[in-house]
């Protein structure tokens, strides 16, 4: 009999929004970081889009959603015509927290 690891897909979706949210996270302290080097040398660089899209993955499917941030820990995330407004409370470098709300 063969030993198969079962995943669990009952938090899939909000660890698809948690993984966008970080991935935004991540791209927005790059750009923040390019633009300091940049106005050093006195030609201040940013991007003129608004919002972050990212490309995910989970069990095959591909998803790309794009994230905007709203406020401080709170973000829009849009994908697959939705549009979910989350809030991502870091309660240290290992556990967050996320709220979820939709819209259609």
């Amino acid at each position: 009999m063969k030993n198969e690891i079962q995943i669990s897909r009952r938090y899939a979706d909000v660890a698809l929004i948690q993984a966008a949210i970080e991935t935004y996270d991540e791209q927005l302290a790059l750009e923040q970081k390019q633009f300091s080097v940049s106005a050093v040398r006195g030609r201040p660089q940013v991007r003129s889009e608004i919002g972050w899209p990212a490309k995910l993955r989970y069990r095959g499917n591909s998803y790309s959603p794009k994230i905007y941030l709203l406020g401080p820990q709170r973000y829009r995330v849009e994908v697959n015509g939705a549009r979910i407004e989350a809030g991502l409370e870091r309660l240290s470098e290992d556990r967050k927290s996320t709220r979820l709300n939709s819209s259609h």
